[in-house]
This record gives structure tokens, C-alpha cells and sequence, in this order.
């Protein structure tokens, strides 16, 4: 099965959450909404990384996630915004499941160039609360990288969307309403 196979079951199989994600996200246009995202964004990324690490290394696979974990640290710093708390990680223990996680993790950076320009409008960069989206968007390659190590990888149409669709799932709570809530009454905004 060729990589853009395996890419169209993956999106149309996660394409409901996809969008769930995106418009709970919104559209960043606020300092309060990109301060929601990094709590949210460190959350997710925090508490996945080393469990996504760790399968990988079991599973004998050759891909590496990029580790985004220290540079969020330090933009919550920047922002005196307390650490939220991390949802809890989906099942990585099969090897085609590895396919469907890393597909939403890689798949982010191509929204995070986005990201990085309303963060931008905003005041956020490369020094200041955004060296997370630096990182994820410094290498244009890496997209195309991550299709040709799919194109190989243990896939099961099945266990590979069911585990892309709980990596969304995670997304999702980690970028919740509890989280917003803490964004806001860290910012002033609560009530």
C-alpha cells in the first residue's frame, strides 16, 4: 500500500476530529486564544512525546519524533501561565497504531505554520512564547520524510486509524474546556 493510500485512510478516518480540533482551536486571532493553545498544545505534547518515544524504541522503528517538550516549557515560562494538567496517553503498544499517532503528531507542524504567523501578529516568536512552532516548522522537509517512513511502516487500516483517532481524542481533552478555563483565570478573563 503505497504512503498516499495509507494517508487518505488516516485523514478520512480522523477527518470528524480533525475538524472538531481545529474549530475548538479556533481562529488565534487573541492573545487569551494562542494562550489556550499552548497550554494545550504543552499538555498534549508533554504527556505523548516520551510514551511515543518509548513505543517507537519497543517497536524497533527508525522515525523519531521531534521533542517539542522543553521549547513548550519554556514558553509557558514566558508566559507565567501555570502548567496544565496532561490527559492521559492512548494504547501505543501495537506497532501499526504507531503509524496512526504519528500521523496526527507529524500532520500538526503543517497547521503549525499557521499558527506560527497569527502568533506572530500577536506579538509571539522565536524568543518569546512561540519556539515551539520555530521548532515544528524549521524543517519543510519533514512532512515528506515522515509519507516515505509510512510508506514502510507497520500499517493495519484498522488499528492504525483506531489509534490516530485516540491520539485526536487526546488532542481534544487536552485542549478543553478545563484547560481554557485555567487560561483564563490566569490571564484575568475568568469568572
Amino acid at each position: 500500500m503505497q504512503s498516499w493510500a495509507r494517508r487518505q485512510i488516516l485523514r478520512t478516518g480522523t477527518d470528524v476530529l480533525h475538524r472538531r480540533l481545529d474549530d475548538q482551536l479556533g481562529d488565534l486571532t487573541r492573545v487569551q486564544d494562542y494562550i489556550r493553545y499552548l497550554a494545550g498544545t504543552f499538555a498534549f505534547r508533554c504527556a505523548l512525546e516520551p510514551a511515543l518515544t518509548t513505543a517507537l524504541a519497543d517497536a524497533g522503528q527508525a522515525w523519531r519524533i521531534l521533542p517539542l517538550s522543553a521549547a513548550l516549557r519554556a514558553d509557558m515560562r514566558d508566559i507565567g501561565h501555570p502548567l496544565p494538567v496532561l490527559p492521559a496517553v492512548p494504547d501505543l503498544t501495537q506497532r501499526a497504531g504507531l503509524a496512526g499517532a504519528l500521523y496526527v503528531v507529524e500532520g500538526s507542524a503543517l497547521g503549525a505554520r499557521l499558527i506560527a504567523s497569527r502568533a506572530a501578529a500577536l506579538g509571539f516568536g522565536t524568543d518569546h512564547a512561540a519556539r515551539h512552532l520555530a521548532q515544528q516548522t524549521a524543517d519543510k522537509s519533514r512532512w515528506r520524510s515522515f509519507l516515505t517512513w509510512l510508506e514502510e511502516a507497520p500499517f493495519d487500516p484498522h488499528i492504525s486509524v483506531q489509534t490516530a483517532q485516540a491520539v485526536f481524542h487526546m488532542a481534544i481533552e487536552a485542549h478543553g474546556p478545563s484547560q481554557a478555563a485555567a487560561a483564563d483565570t490566569a490571564n484575568g478573563h475568568g469568572g
